[in-house]
């Protein structure tokens, strides 16, 4: 597992290609308009997982450890308050908290994160106080590599 995530480590800046069939990845490209509180809506570029639309949410398929890459940009013209995106399973429980303070914030987050089957991951933006912060815009990749085995996997139902 230590050598995958070493590969995956220093190559993330060449196009990385997916691990195969069988092993849950998704490469993800959110919406690049900031809407306040609400979960950042999602397009998949790449992978074996889906995404839920109605919900913009990543479905979690399997259990187990997850390599977790998000890395672009986050530019807040016209911001009065700081932004925080939060990347979360839970609401009351982020993961992933990136303060969002200057007009424009550069974004290079690499962790492993523990995932039960049943979760769903979200992205979201709070702390502004305008709520219509139309001027603002990210430019962010997200990457989701299973790192566990195959067997964690549930079939979808």
């Amino acid at each position: 597992m230590l050598r995958k995530i070493d590969y995956i480590t220093a190559n993330k800046d060449a196009a990385v290609k997916g691990p195969g069939p069988e092993t849950q990845w998704i490469f993800i490209k959110p919406n690049h308009s900031i809407v306040y509180k609400k979960p950042i809506g999602i397009r998949r570029k790449a992978g074996t997982m889906e995404i839920n639309v109605l919900k913009d949410s990543i479905p979690i398929r399997c259990d187990g450890f997850y390599l977790f890459f998000l890395e672009g940009t986050i530019s807040l013209q016209g911001a009065k308050a700081p932004l925080i995106l939060r990347v979360y399973r839970d609401p009351q429980d982020s993961f992933l908290s990136i303060n969002c303070s200057d007009q424009k914030t550069e974004v290079q987050e690499t962790i492993v994160h523990e995932f039960r089957s049943s979760d769903e991951v979200y992205l979201q933006y709070d702390g502004n106080e305008n709520p219509k912060n139309e001027t603002s815009r990210q430019d962010l990749t997200l990457s989701l590599f299973m790192l566990t085995p195959h067997t964690y996997c549930y079939p979808e139902k």
